[in-house]
């Protein structure tokens, strides 16, 4: 079974690279599979960098309610609850 997933997730892969490379190297236009593919891409990276910023700004409050100063990003101190 975890085989099987871990094949997916190469297969999905491997579409992302050839996605990509085809857009920045080829002719510039993508089938509408795969221009759907990096539309999902694109908003799950959104969404990630999304959650990021906000576990930010949570350390951030908390180290101020703290009293300490806010951590710095590359800073892995881990804050108590």
């Amino acid at each position: 079974m975890a085989t099987q997933q871990a094949t997916g997730v190469n297969a999905v892969l491997r579409d992302i690279r050839i996605s990509l490379s085809e857009l920045f190297t080829g002719g510039g236009r993508l089938e509408p599979k795969e221009e759907l593919l990096v539309e999902v891409l694109f908003g799950l990276l959104g969404v990630m960098a999304f959650l990021i910023s906000m576990v930010l700004q949570n350390n951030r409050k908390r180290a101020a309610a703290a009293g300490s100063a806010p951590p710095s990003p590359g800073d892995h101190r881990r804050l108590d609850d």
